[in-house]
């Protein structure tokens, strides 16, 4: 009854009634769009954030269920023992830059050995990988992987209010890859 004789009343062209209509409605709507979650607005837990990163992964790359369960495993070893070499050349790179380190030349060459440590890691997942899935998904998976990082300090970046200018974020920018002279 009521709503039928709000209706009328804006058909009648009730001025403050259609003032009072669109404020209310403009406040549900902001209401609404405000109470979705963002990047920033949540913790997640590690085990929540490797769940989300895995699910992530499968969609992007194609996975079937089969695959995810072959495939990741896999993907697991690897990223632990390149994360502890990663940390290793941290470390190194923390002692050179704090002077604690008598023989930087020596320091660089254990960082350069586990880079190359690292390409073989990778070499070796790729070759195991192959066995699991095809090597159009592995290249999906690996640009997936890349993506993920981007979009999540994106995600970051704009939860955290640092960057206002939507323009100067999106995707869509130019990015000028001429070297420079």
């Amino acid at each position: 009854m009521k709503c039928i004789h709000i209706w009328q009343m804006l058909q009648k062209g009730n001025k403050t009634m259609k003032k009072f209509l669109l404020v209310w409605v403009s406040l549900i709507l902001s209401l609404g769009i405000a109470a979705q979650p963002k990047f920033g607005d949540k913790k997640m837990s590690r085990e929540e954030f490797h769940q989300f990163r895995y699910n992530y992964l499968t969609k992007k790359a194609g996975f079937t269920e089969e695959e995810s369960t072959k495939f990741f495993p896999l993907y697991t070893n690897f990223s632990l023992q390149k994360f502890k070499l990663d940390n290793e050349c941290r470390k190194i790179v923390d002692r050179c830059e704090k002077q604690l380190e008598e023989d930087v030349d020596a320091a660089m060459n254990k960082i350069l050995s586990n880079h190359q440590a690292v390409v073989e890691l990778e070499k070796n997942l790729y070759e195991e990988a192959k066995q699991v899935v095809s090597p159009e998904k592995y290249v999906r998976f690996h640009k997936a992987e890349m993506m993920f990082s981007f979009e999540m300090l994106r995600d970051f970046r704009r939860s955290d209010g640092r960057h206002r200018n939507p323009k100067q974020n999106s995707p869509e920018r130019k990015v000028k890859t001429e070297p420079h002279e």
